[in-house]
């Protein structure tokens, strides 16, 4: 990767852990997940069990956006508690097992999808500070293990592309966050250099339902 790309990922790389780390301290209302770099990481490499997918586009860019998971995260620390309807006669080591390894629910799902959700849209709205409007497909929930990677190139454009991935790491355990960047304009190079570290004044709060 030359300098001009590697600057541009370090852009987008940076903007993206600021809006993931804020977001889910927001979410589930924590303290700042301690950010941890995976410099072995390599594309399409299997990270968790589950997977959530959100495509971030316009004409001149697209990003694939990868929160990955495994279940007991969702099921533990984020969304409500599996199984509650067991009766409340049995042991609570019982009701733990129960709920370990039950599969995951719509609503722990949903929960994992919204998170994305969240961080996607705080990063349209950080690009449409620059003038650039994004669209945002719907999170899509998958196993990690259909992770899948490509390498081509348009030799008729101007093109960039990188990967990149880090982990967040708190109470919850352990989120693989990880992305795909395309660029196929240059016009929007330079405005994508000026991003800044802070938030978009507009970041919100969405209340899970």
């Amino acid at each position: 990767m030359d300098l001009h790309n590697e600057r541009l990922k370090q852009v987008i790389g940076r903007t993206l852990r600021q809006i993931a780390a804020f977001q889910l301290a927001q979410y589930i209302n924590s303290e700042w997940p301690q950010v941890i770099e995976l410099s072995d990481y390599k594309a399409g490499q299997v990270l968790a069990n589950e997977m959530i997918l959100i495509t971030v586009s316009s004409s001149s860019l697209k990003m694939l956006f990868k929160l990955h998971f495994n279940p007991l995260q969702a099921k533990s620390h984020f969304a409500t508690r599996i199984a509650q309807s067991q009766s409340t006669t049995q042991s609570e080591h019982h009701h733990n097992d129960v709920e370990k390894n039950a599969p995951l629910c719509h609503r722990d799902i949903d929960f994992m999808k919204e998170l994305s959700n969240r961080i996607c849209g705080c990063f349209s709205r950080k690009i449409a500070e620059i003038n650039i409007e994004l669209g945002l497909s719907i999170p899509l929930c998958t196993k990690g293990y259909y992770e899948i990677y490509s390498e081509y190139h348009n030799p008729g454009s101007t093109f960039i592309r990188f990967n990149d991935c880090w982990k967040l790491k708190d109470m919850f355990g352990e989120l693989y966050c990880s992305y795909t960047f395309e660029v196929t304009d240059d016009a929007i190079i330079q405005p994508l250099f000026t991003l800044t570290n802070d938030l978009p004044s507009n970041h919100g709060q969405i209340e899970f339902l």
